[in-house]
């Protein structure tokens, strides 16, 4: 049996409506679906290298889970940012002298510690709805720690 297609228009109005309302909510999904990213330490301790990442270096739009792995992130440079940092049990995250790291935001805390944070750099925790920073583990700050509104 022969299916011919001859009679298949693709650009009927109808056809490029639904196919461009499809596109329009695929684009939102992933968007709601990308907020967060996972510390692997895949490659090595750099916090600015996406091969470290789940789902790429983070930005101010994105929650951090820092989970217990072989190689501990390390800020070293200005300009790392989170929407929030969570530090799980085991886990700890070294902000280096040269290093700065700005949390922007979260409904809940802008910082959950359960792990270990050493700070040597700047911290800046600004807009959390609850807690700035929840301290359930080891924070040792030897550089600069802000909490904004």
């Amino acid at each position: 049996m022969k299916i011919s297609s001859t009679n298949i228009i693709v650009n009927s109005f109808p056809y490029t409506i639904i196919i461009r309302i499809l596109f329009i909510h695929l684009i939102a999904i992933t968007g709601l679906y990308a907020q967060s990213t996972t510390w692997t330490g895949n490659s090595d301790n750099d916090w600015n290298n996406s091969a470290n990442w789940t789902s790429g270096v983070p930005d101010a739009t994105m929650d951090v889970i820092i989970a217990d792995v072989t190689n501990n992130p390390e800020i070293n440079l200005t300009g790392a940012l989170a929407k929030s940092l969570s530090i799980g049990v085991g886990a700890d995250l070294t902000i280096l002298t040269s290093g700065n790291l700005t949390i922007n935001g979260s409904s809940a805390q802008g910082v959950l510690n359960q792990g270990s944070i050493i700070n040597s750099g700047t911290l800046y925790v600004n807009g959390s709805g609850g807690n700035g920073v929840q301290n359930d583990g080891t924070f040792e700050n030897n550089g600069s720690l802000t909490i904004g509104n």
